[in-house]
């Protein structure tokens, strides 16, 4: 199977969009977030009601479109129904201490029931997402491993599969960071 690296660098001022509902959530393990297996009601059960929640319906109609092009990590049209689930919290000492509130958050994709795509992030010092993004500049397109990838960066903090990315053989791993305002 193919596999996509994607490094994304995501600023967080999380102080507005944080709760405190979810002071437990901590960074997923491999076996708690299988995208194209996990379903939303294990999501659920395993993380309780999200902060936010949205649903869209898509009817694409693939015979009225030729050949889609654009990179692996583009959203194919698909017909389906995608509900987006986010989960957050913030750390309460941080203003106390003259520093900004630290923050995480998980966002994560279900199509059609199934999990296809998750990401978190965190800037908690005892799970951070924090990554050398110049290392990642480092990595080859179609050459590098996804070995290479957690040798040089760590640990994903989330992974997407179809139709999170363009093609259904792409395992896509997912890199953030948050930076609190003010930091």
């Amino acid at each position: 199977m193919k596999r996509a690296i994607l490094a994304l660098l995501l600023t967080l001022g999380c102080a507005a969009c944080a709760s405190t509902a979810h002071q437990d959530l901590t960074w997923p393990t491999a076996s708690q977030l299988v995208p194209g297996v996990t379903t939303e009601a294990q999501i659920l059960a395993e993380y309780g009601q999200p902060d936010a929640r949205a649903t869209t319906t898509d009817t694409y109609d693939a015979s009225q479109n030729a050949q889609a092009t654009g990179t692996v990590f583009d959203v194919p049209p698909v017909p389906g129904s995608s509900t987006f689930l986010s989960y957050s919290a913030r750390g309460a000492w941080g203003p106390l201490l003259g520093r900004p509130a630290a923050s995480r958050a998980l966002f994560l994709r279900i199509w059609n029931g199934t999990l296809v795509s998750y990401a978190y992030v965190s800037n908690f010092d005892a799970d951070t997402t924090d990554f050398d993004p110049a290392r990642a500049n480092q990595l080859v397109r179609g050459g590098s491993t996804e070995a290479d990838a957690i040798r040089m960066l760590g640990t994903p903090s989330g992974r997407a599969v179809y139709p999170s990315v363009r093609d259904p053989n792409t395992d896509a791993f997912i890199y953030q960071y948050a930076k609190p305002e003010g930091r």
